[in-house]
């Protein structure tokens, strides 16, 4: 068979070192360092690397089991597949940040609580070659692990510093083999960041601003408190909350079935019972009732033939009605975000 792979976009071609996301399912996916004898083991087989390595991103991979699909990562596919070893930042929370922090390419981030690297990622993309991000973890096997993952997917613009920020804040220690520039933002993921405030206080420019994450609200108004003291201005804090709306069709009744229905008992009762009119009615109304009644008994016969009911509808355009409807499941609280700006101070002069 030809191969077709050279005639592909070459930065599309998946090659040995790549460092890719094995998607399984929306629930399961896997980062994973590619290597022409390694493989790759789950519910569906074994996936051999050099089997992957030279198809294109997006490519389907298949075993006598099932498949898996081959991606590139990208900050939203290597949160869902990094190891949760702290409670992690999601999508809706990691975008507000890097916007309210006014985060773009060339800026320079310090974080501290870095957990599992989930907003790390995210915000050394953003920022891009020309940014930095300096991120602290007081949590040496934490640190030790999220490294590792740092050089895996590839980032160079990140330095990662073992260090308690509230007790040592951040700027550079002795044995430490980095300067530290002017800070654009700082993001705060501790269990007392109030206790960090003056710390950040002290690396953000004037004009800087400030972020800081807590899931409980009593954490919310020491923060608060603590960046008024500071001298912080345009305190704000946010909770959100994201709820997805899907695309669903079902085959309703048309608007002129629901005139020409029958009467209901309720309507029906207010009408006299010796009229004869009422008394068909009501026989009208009892033999429906044991109709349906059949049809419920029927069981798998009656959702079959529902089914087919509704594939008619659907085939011929006019019962059927497209709608959203929020989904099932609905990503809840992860916590409250506190935003600052650094102000302008004799103590800043």
């Amino acid at each position: 068979m030809e191969d077709l792979s050279k005639d592909l976009p070459q930065g599309n071609i998946i090659k040995e070192g790549d460092t890719v996301i094995i998607y399984e399912d929306i629930q399961t996916s896997t980062i994973v360092k590619l290597t022409l004898s390694g493989t790759f083991d789950n519910r569906f087989g074994k996936f051999h690397h050099k089997d992957i390595i030279g198809k294109q991103y997006g490519s389907k991979i298949t075993s006598k089991k099932g498949y898996v699909y081959v991606l590139r990562p990208t900050p939203t596919l290597i949160t869902q597949s990094l190891p949760h070893r702290t409670q992690i930042l999601y999508s809706v929370d990691i975008s507000m940040i890097i916007l309210k922090l006014d985060i773009k390419p060339g800026s320079q981030v310090v974080e501290t609580g870095t957990g599992s690297g989930s907003l790390s990622s995210s915000l050394a993309t953003a920022i891009g070659p020309t940014g930095h991000l300096y991120t602290y973890e007081f949590n040496k096997d934490r640190y030790d692990k999220v490294k590792l993952e740092f050089k895996t997917l590839g980032f160079t613009n990140i330095t990662v510093t073992w260090r308690d920020t509230c007790k040592d804040g951040f700027k550079p220690m002795e044995g430490d083999n980095f300067t530290l520039p002017p800070i654009d933002a700082v993001f705060l993921d501790l269990p007392k960041p109030w206790e960090a405030i003056p710390h950040a206080k002290e690396v953000l420019k004037v004009g800087g601003r400030i972020c800081c994450f807590s899931p409980c609200i009593e954490q919310v108004q020491k923060n608060c408190l603590k960046l008024e003291e500071e001298g912080f201005i345009e305190i704000r804090t946010f909770e959100f909350i994201a709820r997805n709306y899907e695309r669903k069709k079902n085959n309703f009744k048309r608007l002129e079935e629901n005139f020409n229905r029958k009467r209901t008992r309720k309507e029906l009762d207010k009408e006299n019972p010796e009229d004869q009119k009422f008394k068909e009615a009501q026989k009208e109304l009892k033999e429906a009732q044991a109709e349906a009644e059949k049809e419920l008994q029927e069981g798998q016969a009656g959702a079959e033939k529902e089914q087919n009911k509704n594939q008619m509808a659907v085939e011929s355009n006019k019962d059927i009605y497209y709608y959203t409807s929020g989904s099932q499941y609905a990503q809840g609280h992860t916590g409250y975000l506190t935003f600052a700006i650094k102000h302008i101070s004799k103590s800043n002069k």
